[in-house]
């Protein structure tokens, strides 16, 4: 019986558990948020296409008031087809916005990134276990001719606080017609649902990982002759928060990898505003083609070893490069499955998911290509270390 009277009298306590919920980015820190989603797209309810997307969303504090962070933000959207294993980069957009500690965004009416804002949005008090609010939630469609706003009701319900980790629920749903003032190419009708959980650091006021499900239907055409498209996702998110790095810092990191990458020839390793770049010349095919040959793959386990060293968590982005030598097309579509065959090496290499790949044919020359040396400078793949 006395063991029944403990449980008795500490349930109601634990019950009683209350926090607040805040926003918060830290002057000069960097928001690092991930979202990966598995999206199954279906016409008039068939299944048509099954494919990967990824959005990295680095958002940096500039400035910090009481009530607000001001951020700069870069968002990257990364599309992987059914059955390959790395991601290109597709699109990248640039936003500048401030945050207000109760997670709402004040974003330039003309910015369309971020397309999905203040979720989550926290009350202004404390908030007991197991209490719920509603707050408005906005998402921005862009995939028609221009996009267009819609503001929805989001709701929310903690369900457990523990170790400084607050966990909490959220939904939200969508059923709104489209104005006739609108263009052609634009649906008549939009649906959609989301139910989903968020893990937040209390200590550090920022999402830590989210868990959704998405389901969006868009109906194309009049009542009487329309069709379906319809997209379901479930998304994974991972968070980090990063301190910014010091030159000195960058450069240490640079001298390490040269260090443990001395004795390979033709690898520059240099330090920009994109963060640490390795640079490697077209001697790692052969010509017009994009399959590794033995001794550049011994090179790129050199480098995989050597960055998932010293950075293992960070983001790796592979470029490819050409000269000006061939058509515009064959040239960056070289370029594309160059990069790609780096990329996956070097994924496949270090068990590391953030890495992706990006052509560019002929369009970022290092050097002249009036050349025989300024193309063959031209000739190459850089792998970026993501620092910033």
């Amino acid at each position: 019986m006395k063991y029944i009277l403990f449980f008795l009298i500490i349930i109601p306590i634990t019950q009683l558990q209350a926090v607040t919920l805040k926003w918060d980015i830290p002057k000069g820190k960097r928001l690092e948020m991930v979202r990966t989603a598995v999206v199954n797209y279906h016409v008039n309810s068939k299944l048509y296409r099954i494919y990967d997307e990824r959005n990295i969303i680095d958002l940096t504090c500039y400035k910090k008031e009481n009530s607000k962070s001001s951020v700069r933000g870069k968002f990257t959207v990364y599309h992987k087809e059914y059955g390959n294993k790395i991601f290109a980069i597709r699109e990248e957009h640039l936003a500048t916005f401030d945050i207000l500690s109760n997670g709402r965004f004040i974003v330039p009416s003309k910015t369309y990134m971020p397309n999905i804002r203040h979720i989550p949005t926290f009350p202004k008090k404390d908030i007991k276990i197991g209490q719920e609010w509603k707050a408005k939630g906005d998402l921005i469609i862009n995939t028609f001719s221009k996009p267009f706003l819609i503001t929805f009701d989001t709701y929310y319900k903690l369900l457990s606080i523990d170790k400084e980790i607050a966990k909490i629920q959220y939904t939200y749903k969508i059923n709104q017609y489209v104005s006739k003032n609108f263009p052609k190419d634009f649906p008549t009708r939009i649906g959609a649902k989301n139910s989903g959980t968020i893990l937040w650091d209390i200590k550090q006021n920022c999402p830590i990982t989210t868990n959704e499900n998405y389901r969006v239907v868009f109906v194309m055409g009049k009542l009487n002759n329309y069709k379906t498209l319809e997209l379901v996702t479930q998304i994974n998110g991972d968070n980090k928060l990063y301190s910014p790095l010091s030159i000195k810092e960058i450069d240490n990191g640079k001298n390490e990898l040269q260090n443990s990458l001395k004795n390979e020839k033709n690898i520059e390793v240099e330090t920009e505003k994109r963060g640490i770049v390795l640079r490697m010349n077209d001697i790692l095919f052969d010509f017009d083609s994009y399959k590794i040959k033995p001794e550049t793959a011994k090179k790129l386990n050199k480098i995989a070893d050597a960055i998932m060293k010293k950075y293992p968590d960070r983001e790796i982005i592979v470029e490819g490069h050409t000269d000006n030598k061939g058509t515009k097309k064959h040239n960056l579509i070289l370029s594309i499955n160059r990069s790609h065959s780096v990329a996956e090496y070097l994924k496949n290499r270090s068990k590391h998911d953030k890495f992706s790949f990006m052509g560019y044919g002929s369009k970022k020359p290092l050097k002249s290509n009036s050349t025989k040396q300024g193309r063959k400078k031209n000739r190459r793949v850089e792998i970026i270390i993501k620092l910033k």
